[in-house]
């Protein structure tokens, strides 16, 4: 059994078998920007560090939404479907599904939490976004809020 997703104006259309297209609108949020993507760093050897990512994504991923922004985390929302169904943590087995998500959001923000320099997911999410022209800007963790800026922070 299958799913298929087919003729629902404004997000699919119907050209003689149904196929999925992009959204034709960009909802927006009260800071009137649409979807953004949140990437961070993940994947380690050692899974308290990746546990600890996991969490702090999600805390990070809470205070932006909490401040009005449409944040999709592909770290907060996969990782407990990677836990629970036994899926790979490495980003080469995420990497397509990264990248479906990442043409579908406005703006691509860079989580710069420990290891976000040095990672694969990350480097190739700032990559793709910018060869679609799509911004990329950098949310500092100040543990009791974040910030969002432009430049990469030194």
């Amino acid at each position: 059994m299958s799913a298929v997703l087919c003729d629902y104006p404004p997000y699919a259309s119907h050209v003689g078998a149904c196929e999925v297209s992009l959204m034709t609108r960009q909802p927006t949020d009260q800071h009137g920007v649409g979807i953004v993507y949140l990437a961070s760093p993940y994947t380690s050897t050692d899974p308290a560090i990746v546990e600890v990512r996991f969490h702090t994504v999600c805390r990070i991923t809470g205070q932006l939404l909490n401040q009005g922004y449409h944040v999709l985390s592909p770290i907060a929302h996969s990782h407990p479907v990677a836990v629970a169904c036994e899926l790979p943590k490495h980003f080469e087995f995420w990497r397509d599904y990264d990248h479906a998500l990442i043409q579908v959001c406005s703006e691509v923000w860079v989580c710069t939490i420990p290891g976000w320099r040095d990672s694969v997911g990350v480097t190739d999410e700032k990559a793709f976004a910018r060869s679609l022209g799509i911004p990329v800007r950098y949310v500092v963790d100040l543990v009791e809020s974040v910030s969002v800026q432009d430049g990469e922070p030194s």
